[in-house]
C-alpha cells in the first residue's frame, strides 16, 4: 500500500514536472519571444509591440541589483522594491555585467 502510495506521488510530480518545462515555459517563449531590451546610457528600455505596458524604461540610477536567474533570465531589482526579469535573454552574464556597468558609469548629474 505504501508503495503504491510512494509510486503515485512520485509519478505526480515528475508529471507536473514535465508539464511546467515542455509547455509552460514553451508558451511563456512564445508571448517573450518578440521582447527587445535596450541599454543606453541613461536607461534599460522594454520593448514588445504584443504587450501593452511597451515601450516602458527605467533609470539607470533606479536599479539597485542585477543578477541572473537560472541560465535564461537576468534579475533586476528597482530602488521601490520593485523586481523585473529579462526572460530568455542570450548570454545573460554579458547582459548582467553591461547592465551593472552602465549603471556605475552613470554621470552623477543624471536625474534618479
Amino acid at each position: 500500500m505504501t508503495y503504491n502510495l510512494l509510486a503515485w506521488l512520485g509519478s505526480a510530480v515528475a508529471s507536473m514536472l514535465l508539464y511546467v518545462f515542455l509547455f509552460d515555459d514553451h508558451l511563456e517563449w512564445f508571448r517573450r519571444r518578440d521582447d527587445v531590451w535596450i541599454l543606453t546610457d541613461q536607461r534599460l528600455i522594454f520593448a514588445n509591440p504584443d504587450d501593452d505596458n511597451s515601450p516602458a524604461y527605467v533609470h539607470l540610477a533606479q536599479i539597485t541589483r542585477v543578477r541572473r536567474f537560472m541560465w535564461w533570465a537576468v534579475n533586476v531589482k528597482l530602488d521601490n522594491g520593485m523586481t523585473t526579469t529579462l526572460k530568455y535573454v542570450p548570454n545573460g552574464k554579458l547582459v548582467q555585467q553591461s547592465i551593472r556597468a552602465a549603471r556605475d558609469n552613470i554621470a552623477p548629474h543624471f536625474p534618479k
